[in-house]
């Protein structure tokens, strides 16, 4: 672009020298030579002419440019709000189904996220990023979407360890939402993705597929929450025991609620 404009500037200094001389010192000159620069000052002018549109030109699209690169960023960052609108929408939308659950008068419900697992070996143990400052307390239902999560066993000011539901301790009184309390037994912890419910009487029909539900009788765990599907069942004596799986993979969570 400067050699365009360097080359026009020159080709109009020269122009105007030539005009210089024919009107100054070789005036008595101008007619004779005038028959031969007027097709030349004719070139240079249509140069010039031809030149600065094209300048003009390159400097619109030099405009175009920066106004587009603009605009690219104002959708940008629209596309981002747009994004960041949509994970709120999502996350009250899981509050108010949360909120809907409304299991015994249950109206309370804190976010929290999972900021860190221990090892496998402790079977199932994971910290979330509120304590006693929120009102966290040992014993309280951690939930997703109706599912119960596990139990705040350890808490800290700022932090909390959860017992998730397939931890070999954990221990609940459950039964069948189908059948009610005549399905009543003890769910407890098993393996990852699987909870072991124990103590049902040979008699009660339990059947594949059957929801299992919290029951209520713990203090802090209301009843109604879902802790999974009946996958088999297997007779030992008198009573029989069932093989329940998990709703949701508990470890691609990344937030969940508690129930206060």
């Amino acid at each position: 672009m400067n050699n365009v404009r360097n080359l026009t500037l020159k080709i109009l200094i020269a122009t105007l020298f030539l005009a210089f001389l024919f009107r100054g010192p070789l005036s008595g000159a101008q007619d004779k030579f005038s028959y031969v620069t007027a097709p030349i000052t004719t070139i240079f002018a249509n140069a010039g002419s031809y030149i600065g549109e094209q300048i003009s030109f390159f400097s619109s699209l030099r405009k175009l440019a920066s106004e587009n690169k603009e605009l690219s960023q104002r959708v940008w960052k629209l596309e981002n709000e747009l994004k960041k609108m949509e994970m709120f929408e999502q996350e009250n939308e899981e509050l108010r189904r949360l909120l809907a659950l409304s299991v015994k008068g249950q109206t309370s419900v804190l976010s929290a996220r999972i900021i860190g697992w221990k090892s496998i070996s402790t079977g199932g143990v994971f910290m979330i990023n509120k304590g006693a400052d929120d009102g966290l307390e040992k014993g309280l239902a951690v939930v997703y979407e109706g599912f119960l999560v596990g139990e705040v066993f350890e808490v800290d000011s700022s932090s909390s360890y959860v017992r998730a539901s397939y931890h070999p301790s954990f221990r609940i009184s459950a039964l069948s939402s189908r059948l009610g309390e005549t399905s009543l037994g003890l769910i407890q912890g098993y393996m990852p993705g699987k909870l072991l419910m124990k103590d049902i009487y040979n008699s009660v029909p339990l059947e594949n597929g059957d929801e299992i539900i919290t029951s209520g009788k713990e203090p802090q765990i209301p009843g109604g929450l879902i802790l999974g599907n009946v996958r088999e069942t297997k007779k030992t004596g008198v009573l029989k025991e069932a093989i329940v799986s998990l709703p949701v993979d508990i470890r691609s969570l990344s937030e969940v609620f508690i129930l206060q």
